[in-house]
């Protein structure tokens, strides 16, 4: 599950009351929430937007998810860009939360045709001048396919999305993980070589015959059994990796991709390559003639954009804390946006 989906929204300070969010009297704005729902084909989609008073920014934000069955109050940050004056759409990923559909036999262009949706749906109002698209993890992924299909995108924002493949981006994670559980080199080369074919046989039906003999010699070894992919033959052709699209290269949807981008990583990020990320994203976008975008990594920044340290959430204190000046780099660049 992606890092965004595991702490829920900071909320601060804010009273609730007849579908307002009220600041106390030491914050600037007022917060509006209004439920919206729109739909793709037979799933009907179902989030909030959020409006601040007063509006600072031209722009309506919608929030694209990372991965796993994420709703709409899993972007933690989400307040602090209406608190900064920016409107924001939430809406629960299909499957989860009020929205209807199943997640986990959706593919890529699945999920990018239900964010199509929720532009097309802010985009019907006449008070909307500017749209953005943000998308963490999963969602890096697919803002830029939103974009190439929809002219009413404004600006994108990615953060901790891999430019590479899905199947890449796995293993990568997988690797960092074998190395913290200790296991040998030689051993993580063994995993590898076997899930890179598992990987590879899903997208492309090809390779079984090797796969398979990878995952027989990994059966031989206890804890190497534990981790190994399944074997071709036990692949169901309805499951959820036949769905994912594992095969998927993002670089051709960069290249097409004209409107201003803001890529975010963090430098210690576990789960994706940032620094290959943003080398091949930045390809992609000068391929395709686009020099409007904006690079950052986050020195010891995870996934989430966090860093050791403490903060206090609606719930709580945690045990992490955003990266300095990651909130305010957003806010700053979606608001250079209205000048353009």
């Amino acid at each position: 599950m992606s890092s965004f989906d595991r702490v829920r929204w900071i909320i601060g300070p804010l009273m609730i009351f007849e579908g307002v969010l009220a600041l106390n009297a030491t914050d600037a704005y007022s917060i509006r929430e209004e439920p919206v729902s729109f739909t793709n084909g037979t799933v009907v989609l179902r989030g909030t937007l959020m409006s601040p008073k007063p509006m600072t920014s031209q722009a309506t934000l919608i929030l694209v998810h990372g991965s796993g069955p994420a709703e709409r109050d899993g972007f933690v940050f989400a307040p602090e860009l209406v608190k900064a004056g920016i409107s924001v759409l939430a809406y629960d990923k299909r499957g989860a939360g009020e929205s209807s559909g199943d997640w986990t036999k959706a593919s890529l262009d699945d999920l990018a045709m239900d964010a199509l949706a929720a532009v097309d749906c802010i985009k019907s109002r006449s008070s909307v001048r500017r749209i953005g698209l943000w998308g963490g993890s999963q969602g890096g992924w697919i803002v830029p396919m939103v974009a190439t299909r929809s002219t009413n995108v404004d600006f994108i924002i990615s953060v901790s999305g891999a430019g590479v493949s899905p199947g890449e981006q796995v293993l990568y994670y997988q690797e960092n993980k074998w190395r913290d559980d200790g296991i040998s080199p030689a051993h993580i080369a063994q995993l590898r070589s076997a899930w890179k074919r598992f990987y590879d046989y899903i997208s492309t039906g090809q390779g079984a015959d090797a796969l398979d003999a990878d995952v027989a010699e990994l059966e031989k070894v206890k804890f190497l059994d534990d981790r190994r992919p399944q074997k071709s033959t036990d692949i169901a052709p309805d499951s959820f990796y036949q769905k994912f699209g594992y095969g998927f290269d993002p670089l051709p949807y960069w290249e097409k991709v004209r409107c201003p981008v803001l890529a975010i990583w963090g430098e210690a990020d576990m789960m994706v390559p940032a620094r290959r990320s943003a080398e091949l994203i930045q390809h992609g976008l000068n391929r395709g003639g686009n020099t409007g975008y904006t690079i950052k990594i986050f020195p010891k920044a995870d996934h989430g954009i966090s860093v050791p340290g403490k903060q206090r959430l609606a719930t709580g204190w945690v045990d992490w804390q955003f990266a300095r000046g990651y909130i305010e780099t957003m806010v700053e660049w979606i608001k250079k946006q209205d000048t353009r």
